[in-house]
């Protein structure tokens, strides 16, 4: 008994440590308000279906506040809400805790499929990414997402079906985004159909853990349509942007954020290196093409040539990475579970890229194939190294370490993935804060920011209190009756230098966080 835990206590020792660290490190920002897409839409849905109770059905929630989406999150944060209260503490405390499960997942499955030194590292890499933490504490859909996605595959290739049509079910009523991943199994599947290794009774299984949750999606937007009259929100179909320059532009975009941002790119080069140096003492020279697809991800990125800005030639590259996975697939792992992961990773990771290249796309969408990618590499460099010497696993360890916590100085992107959002907080919760000390509560303000005008008329965002007066007359226009108008750089306003340099107005305000500012100008009375 105490044999078997001490075994435990050595087990689970290094993610507890990291997961200590890691909470500490988020407490600081459960009491901040919502910021940018937090406050609308997914804060205000939260706050409406948490007042109306959770509900996995459509037609109860204001579909405007949760744009058509699936309602498991929603749900889940509103059932949290009525357990722990409805305070920001407690939302940012959800998405916390999700971040937590998935840190754990990232754990459990590292040790499984591989050992406790990947395990580690694979944690330790995610944990510290600037993009991941500072969505940990958002309530914002995409790390529930990327846990689903990472779980399903899991329980795919472990043939856990169960988990897996629970999983898969949960997923596809997160976001529509799911419906990827069950896209490339059930390719999986139908190739399977072909296999005389698989029993009857296996495919049996198969089938069923993929068709209970297309069933239950498919029963969500039936009621969807009935309700609303469409399937899928009208105004993210009209998103969709088939155009091919724009297509390869973001998926240039995606591959910069995924291999190359936060200095991910000497992560890539390290591997790299020791990929040929690997390669030279083993005399296993199929390693080597792994270094030419990290290079051509680099081409593609970073070489000015028209060649790599064609559409053909993004259409070309995929076709090459989809090579790469169906011709060595067993090149970083030995035993077939492994197999199986890598290759499925790799698929869906194509997929999806090539989903969120033709849809609206934000830089969060990609925490799932960022989740892959880094525990790709923390098996390969455990692998490496390994076989290399175990003398050297720490000093390297220690040095992926270092470049992560460097990509932390003089970051300061305002987006919802980088660090300067704490700065941009401030500067949204200063000018909110004047207007107040200004009683211009009914004062016509003009400004261009939607999301600006949500914090300062909805309680559920953070920056007003729920006993405060909300500010009602808020106008894109600006007019004789405008009596202030906001300007920051958040969301850029084409009109700024046009007011700055209006003698009718006045700069009454002005704050400035690092990178971020904030102005308020107002109208000189005669």
């Amino acid at each position: 008994m105490k044999k078997a835990n001490n075994t435990l206590i050595i087990k689970y020792a290094p993610l507890l440590l990291i997961l200590a660290g890691f909470v500490l490190a988020a407490i600081p920002h459960l009491s901040l308000p919502h910021y940018w897409d937090e406050s609308w839409s997914y804060a205000t849905a939260v706050q409406l279906m948490y007042e109306k109770g959770p509900t996995l059905l459509p037609g109860i929630v204001d579909v405007e506040a949760t744009r058509g989406h699936p309602l498991f999150f929603y749900a889940a944060a509103a059932s949290w809400m009525k357990l722990f209260g409805a305070t920001l503490i407690s939302k940012h405390s959800f998405a916390l805790f999700i971040s937590t499960l998935l840190l754990i997942a990232i754990y459990e499955v590292g040790y499984k499929l591989c050992n406790i030194r990947a395990a580690v590292l694979a944690t330790l890499l995610f944990a510290s990414q600037i993009f991941f933490f500072v969505q940990s504490s958002m309530l914002l859909p995409e790390i529930m997402v990327a846990l689903l996605f990472f779980i399903a595959i899991y329980f795919f290739i472990c043939e856990k079906y169960t988990a897996l049509a629970v999983s898969l079910s949960l997923l596809f009523l997160t976001k529509e985004s799911g419906l990827v991943l069950g896209l490339v199994l059930g390719l999986i599947f139908i190739a399977s159909l072909f296999n005389k290794e698989y029993l009857r009774s296996r495919k049996i299984k198969i089938f069923s853990a993929l068709l209970i949750p297309a069933l239950i999606i498919i029963c969500f937007f039936i009621i969807q349509k009935i309700h609303y009259g469409w399937f899928f929100f009208p105004e993210h179909i009209g998103l969709i942007d088939t155009n091919l320059n724009d297509f390869s532009a973001r998926f240039q975009d995606a591959l910069f954020v995924i291999f190359i941002g936060e200095k991910r790119q000497w992560l890539w080069i390290i591997i790299a290196a020791l990929t040929v140096f690997y390669t030279i003492k083993k005399k296993d020279y199929k390693w080597l093409l792994f270094v030419w697809a990290i290079a051509m991800i680099f081409a593609f990125r970073y070489i000015p040539l028209d060649l790599f800005r064609k559409p053909i030639m993004t259409l070309i590259f995929i076709m090459y990475l989809l090579f790469v996975a169906a011709k060595y697939r067993a090149v970083i792992f030995s035993n077939k579970i492994q197999n199986k992961f890598t290759i499925i990773a790799v698929l869906f990771s194509i997929a999806y890229l090539i989903f969120c290249s033709v849809n609206f796309y934000t830089a969060r969408y990609l925490m799932p194939i960022l989740l892959l990618s880094l525990i790709a590499f923390a098996y390969w460099l455990d692998t490496i190294l390994k076989y290399l010497s175990i003398k050297i696993y720490a000093p390297f360890a220690l040095v992926v370490a270092a470049l992560s916590i460097q990509s932390y100085k003089n970051n300061n992107n305002i987006g919802d993935t980088g660090l300067g959002m704490y700065n941009a907080l401030k500067v949204q919760q200063g000018i909110i804060n004047f207007l107040a000390d200004q009683n211009a509560q009914h004062q016509q303000i003009s400004m261009a920011s939607f999301q600006q005008k949500i914090n300062m008329q909805n309680a559920a965002c953070g920056f007003i209190s729920s006993n405060q007066a909300s500010f009602q007359n808020i106008r894109w226009e600006i007019d004789a009756l405008s009596k202030y108008i906001v300007f920051d750089n958040i969301e850029p306003d084409s009109r700024f230098e046009t007011i700055k340099n209006n003698k009718n107005y006045k700069l009454v305000y002005q704050i400035k966080k690092d990178n971020v500012w904030g102005m308020i100008f107002a109208k000189i009375e005669n």
